[in-house]
Formats: structure tokens, C-alpha cells, sequence
């Protein structure tokens, strides 16, 4: 059936097919759009802009560089397991029944999974434990605030909060006691522990999955078991008959046969068949000798009893092996699917290096593109609220703040801390804490004290002394770097769309609109 071309870049012609492709690549919530003519224009603009810069790619070589080779080899590797898993676990049926057995004869194995949240109290006596949970089932305590007033273990200054565990985690009667409870905030009794007495109490719980949300993931892990075995056997026994396999029976029995007079199967046994060549197997037109299963010999081990049978056992799993390495290297050739997909995913890594080159680590490193971007598109980034930019010191007394004002007026911003660390806090001693920084009201206490004229805040005992070093700016940044992230991200924009202008004049790009118009358009 012939397909419909909606454009072409660079000589390239994009297809109907390749655009419903691309739309199926994308993550599902996207795909729910694929109906709205909006959405469908931004694919299309997204491939075009893929195959321009795939195209010039292409022409820089980046392709032909090891690394490339080497990224996409891997990735022919993973998409052909994922497929060869597909096909082989689309031939194995397993029913209803199966699974719900499965479930029900392993649900102990699926319950170490299951976890709980929660806080605990401890103290060491009954009485004491006791006179705690009647004050907290009352209303009289908060359970929180009892634990950091009376509970010993270290977990009480969090309001005896342990965290998620496991079973496996806890003592036996902590564990019992805490995967007993079945609602949020559900308290128990005293609880003893080799520890002491305990108040538990749930602050949430995941147990074993129900069946159905399970039933996927116990299929598959059935697909794998003596079934998949199966399944694998079918499909090599069928590619043997589509390729006309053909096994040497005579050159077989010969193997055997030294296997048993020599009574072992190693270096020896390798070197007195090492240069054979006559044909053991073959299929599609191509022969294995002899030789060649030596040389698959040599990477195993050796073998001193049932030398024969080990013998047979290795030219078969040799025979399937060669054909099924056989059937991967065809795939492209037997399944468009998979041509389709490589061809996807070597234009997307020839986008990404070329995307990464010209545009994103150039933006990041460009320092002086990314200053005067800033300076002009500086309202851009204009601020709702005032920013202080600059330094929060805390130090020990009025001495040493005296000294490091006069010391941070010789330093520049970047070396302050670094000086002022090394200066003045000696002998182990901390005498200064300095904190730098872009603050908006609310971002830190002290700063809204001493800049925004908030509220007094408590003076550090060790550190009482407290002032600013730095501005206000009270509209927008002074420099990119204030804003840096926004800016080096509107930058990488920018460049991307100048290079795909770049792109666009190099390859010329034609659109079919007459085309579009009819291509699942509502």
C-alpha cells in the first residue's frame, strides 16, 4: 500500500506511517492528543527537525566514531532480546487457573513485601507504659509529644518515628505487635520487647498485592519457568526447518566415539580435532566444520565423566546457538518492526550528540553568549519580590565581627568563605558561620530580620553576632548568573531554534499541506 508523503527534508520523504510511528513512541498521556490537529503539527515539525539534524549528523561523521558504533550496538542488542522475549512468551499459554494457584500456594512469598510505618514509645517498666497510653488514649497527651518527653530510644526527639520497615527488621515481638495493627493510627497495648516496654502506633501499611494487581507479574515469571524452556525448544526446532537444517550424523558418532576411547573431554581432546574440516552441521548455506567446534570447545570446561554424552550435548546447544545468532543478525531483513525501530533510535542518538554539541553544553559553557542574552532579555526576568544577594554572617563576639568587615572588604565574592573559614576559625574552634546566597522574603529568618525588617529571631548562643554583607535588588537581577538556570535554559531555546533555521536552509524542507489536510484530521 502505498504511503502517503506529508513532507520531505533534505531529499528524505516523511511518511503517514513514520508520523503514526512517532506518535506511538510517545509517552501515553501524550498519544490521548494524537486526534488534535495542534498536536499532530508539532510532531511533524518535531520529526522534520529530527531528520535535519539527523542529516547533518550524518555529514559530520559522528555516525562512523566509536563510540557511536558502540552505543548502537548495545541498543541492537536490548531491542533484540525485548523482541526475541515478546515472540517467545507470546508462545506460551498460561490459563486463569494457573496463575491463581500460583498465587494462592505463594502468598507467604509475596507477604515479605509487605511493610509498615510507625512510632513507638519505650520505657522500662509496665507501670510506667501503662500510665503513658491511658494519658494518650484520654486525650490528656499527644502520642508524639510523649514520646519526646519519656520514650529512651533515640527515635523519641522525632516523635518515636522508626520509619518503614519489613518484617525481618524488628524483634519478633516488636514486629508481631507493629504488623498486628490494621488502621492509621491504630495504638497497641504495652508492648514487651528484650529492649523494654513499648507503645506502638501505625502510621500506615503496604501489605501483599490483591490477585489482580499481580496477575501480570505472575504470568511473566511463569512464561519464564520450564514453559518458556519449551517455548524456546519450538521456536529453535522451527527455525531449523525454515532454514533447512541439516546435522552430519556420521561426524557426530565420530566425536563421541574418540570422547569415549580418550574418557574426557579437554586440551587434548580439543587439539586432536582442531584441524578437521569436514562438516559437522549446516543450514541456510553456511557449514560449521569439526574445527569450528573446537574452537566452541575450547571456551568451556573439561569434562571426565559421560564424555560422550557432554560431546552430543555441546553440538546441539552449539547448533541452536549458531542459528539463533543467525536469526538476530536477519531480523532486520525478516521484521520491519524491528528496521523501524533501529532506524528510530539511531536517528534520535545522531539528534542527541548533534543537540548536545551545538546547543546544550554550548549554551552551558558559553559564557559570554549567555551574558549578553541576559543583558538582552533582561525584563524578562524581572521580579515580583525584592532578592538580597550577598553574605549572612553569624560570629562569636564584637571583635571578630569588626575584623571580618574589615578583612571582606579586600575579598572578592567567591573567596570570602574560603578566607573567612580559614582566617578565623582556627584551633578547631568555629567563631564565624558564613552563608552566601540570592534571598527572597521567607527564604531564612535572620536575613528577613536584618534586610526585610521582619521579626527579631532568637541569637545563636555560640554565634550572637549577626550582620549582612551584600545588596538589594529590588527589581531584577544584576547579573546572569543570578538567575542562571532560567536564562541558560531560555539560551539553549534560542540556539536550538537558530540552528534549526540553520538547519532548515541547508536542507530544504518541503511541506505537502494538501496532504496534511487529509491525514487523520478530525
Amino acid at each position: 500500500m502505498e504511503q502517503k508523503v506529508i513532507a520531505t527534508v533534505g531529499g528524505h520523504q516523511i511518511t503517514e506511517a513514520e508520523v503514526e510511528a512517532f506518535i506511538r513512541s510517545l509517552p501515553r498521556e501524550q498519544q490521548a492528543y494524537a486526534s488534535h490537529p495542534d498536536f499532530r503539527k508539532q510532531c511533524e515539525e518535531q520529526l522534520i527537525a529530527v531528520y535535519a539534524f539527523a542529516k547533518y549528523g550524518e555529514e559530520e561523521k559522528i555516525d562512523e566514531t566509536e563510540e557511536f558504533k558502540n552505543v548502537m550496538e548495545n541498543a541492537r542488542k536490548d531491542i533484540l532480546a525485548q523482541m526475541a522475549m515478546r515472540k517467545l512468551f507470546a508462545t506460551v499459554n498460561v490459563t486463569d487457573d494457573e496463575i491463581k494457584e500460583y498465587y494462592e500456594a505463594n502468598k507467604g512469598k509475596y507477604s515479605k513485601g509487605a511493610s509498615v510505618h510507625a512510632k513507638h514509645i519505650l520505657v522500662d517498666n509496665e507501670e510506667k507504659c501503662t500510665e503513658l497510653l491511658n494519658a494518650i488514649t484520654s486525650g490528656e497527651k499527644v502520642f508524639e509529644d510523649v514520646a519526646k518527653e519519656s520514650s529512651s530510644c533515640p527515635s523519641g526527639a522525632n516523635g518515636g518515628d522508626l520509619g518503614e520497615f519489613g518484617r525481618g527488621q524488628m524483634v519478633k515481638e516488636f514486629e508481631d505487635a507493629a504488623f498486628a495493627l490494621k488502621n492509621k493510627g491504630d495504638i497497641t497495648e504495652p508492648v514487651l520487647s528484650p529492649y523494654g516496654w513499648h507503645i506502638i502506633k501505625l502510621m500506615d501499611r503496604r501489605d501483599i498485592k490483591p490477585f489482580e494487581q499481580m496477575r501480570s507479574e505472575i504470568t511473566r515469571m511463569m512464561a519464564r519457568d520450564e514453559r518458556g524452556s519449551m517455548a524456546r525448544n519450538a521456536m529453535v526446532a522451527k527455525l531449523k526447518n525454515d532454514y533447512g537444517f541439516s546435522l552430519e550424523e556420521s561426524q557426530r558418532a565420530k566425536l563421541m566415539k574418540l570422547a569415549g576411547d580418550l574418557g574426557k573431554v579437554d586440551s587434548s581432546y580439543i587439539a586432536a580435532i582442531h584441524n578437521d574440516q569436514s562438516v559437522l552441521f549446516s543450514f541456510e548455506n553456511h557449514s560449521y566444520t569439526v574445527a569450528d567446534f573446537a574452537s566452541f570447545l575450547s571456551k568451556g570446561r573439561d569434562v571426565t565423566v559421560n564424555a560422550p554424552d557432554y560431546i552430543s550435548t555441546m553440538i546441539g546447544y552449539m547448533a541452536d546457538m549458531e542459528i539463533l545468532d543467525f536469526e538476530k543478525a536477519h531480523l532486520e531483513d525478516k521484521y520491519p518492526d524491528f528496521r523501524n525501530l533501529m532506524n528510530e533510535y539511531r536517528d534520535g542518538m545522531l539528534l542527541f550528540e548533534i543537540s548536545n554539541r551545538e546547543v546544550w553544553e554550548k549554551a552551558s559553557k558559553d559564557t559570554e553568549g549567555l551574558q549578553k542574552f541576559f543583558k538582552k532579555n533582561r525584563k524578562k526576568y524581572k521580579w515580583d519580590k525584592p532578592h538580597y544577594k550577598g553574605f549572612l554572617i553569624q560570629c562569636c563576639d564584637a571583635a571578630t565581627a569588626d575584623g571580618i568587615k574589615n578583612r571582606i572588604k579586600e575579598l572578592d565574592d567567591d573567596s570570602v568563605i574560603v578566607v573567612l573559614n580559614r582566617e578565623f576559625n582556627t584551633d578547631s574552634l568555629t567563631r564565624v558561620k558564613v552563608e552566601r546566597g540570592l534571598f527572597v522574603e521567607g527564604d531564612n529568618e535572620k536575613i528577613d530580620e536584618l534586610v526585610f525588617k521582619g521579626a527579631p529571631v532568637k541569637a545563636d548562643e555560640k554565634l550572637p553576632i549577626a550582620f549582612v554583607f551584600g545588596k538589594l535588588l529590588k527589581k531584577m537581577p544584576e547579573a546572569y548568573t543570578d538567575v542562571r538556570g532560567q536564562v541558560t535554559a531560555d539560551y539553549q531555546t534560542y540556539l536550538e531554534k537558530v540552528w534549526v533555521k540553520k538547519l532548515n536552509k541547508k536542507y530544504p524542507v518541503e511541506i505537502y499541506e494538501d496532504v496534511l489536510k487529509t491525514v487523520n484530521r478530525p
